[in-house]
């Protein structure tokens, strides 16, 4: 761990006293760790009520339900099955973020079902469509267009091996929710 020098807290609050400055020293850590960990919250309101995400997913090997969760727990918000999501309603959500596999070039049945049933709603809403995919580089980035394309997604990105990829540090799913 590397020594950091807080001097210039010390110097801000006009005290010699250690106490003081190691007081100063947490507080800086403590704000600077929880913008990280909120840095892709939004944090904010709308009507006086909590901007929220809907994250509504199908999944087959558990790849695309890995990135759903990475997602509401970066978010913090609501990751459900699409065999679960009537329960939801989304007007109750600023976001709604669908997810799904791609298996011979469609998402499942029940996902696009979904999204029709929902689209007047969807539509009113921020939102964006992930894929989880075999395919890597323009191939994959043209399934992803095509699809977000048909759905009328704007906001989309594809990923391979979601499970391995959201522990990554960085990854290509963090760039995806800076973007919601």
């Amino acid at each position: 761990m590397r020594s950091t020098d807080h001097s210039h807290i010390h110097r801000y609050h006009g005290s010699d006293d250690t106490e003081d400055r190691q007081t100063s020293a947490n507080t800086v850590n403590t704000l600077h760790i929880r913008f990280r960990s909120d840095r892709y919250r939004r944090i904010g309101k709308q009507d006086g009520k909590d901007m929220t995400t809907a994250i509504i997913y199908a999944s087959t090997n558990g790849n695309t339900k890995a990135v759903a969760e990475y997602i509401a727990g970066k978010t913090g918000g609501k990751a459900v099955d699409v065999k679960n999501a009537d329960t939801l309603d989304l007007n109750d959500y600023d976001t709604v973020v669908i997810g799904g596999r791609v298996w011979a070039g469609s998402l499942p049945g029940a996902l696009v079902k979904y999204i029709e049933n929902n689209k007047n709603t969807i539509e009113g809403k921020n939102r964006a469509l992930f894929l989880c995919c075999i395919y890597n580089g323009e191939k994959g980035q043209n399934q992803c267009d095509k699809i977000a394309s048909e759905l009328g997604f704007e906001k989309h990105d594809y990923f391979n091996k979601g499970k391995k990829i959201v522990l990554e540090p960085g990854n290509k799913v963090d760039d995806f929710i800076s973007r919601l």
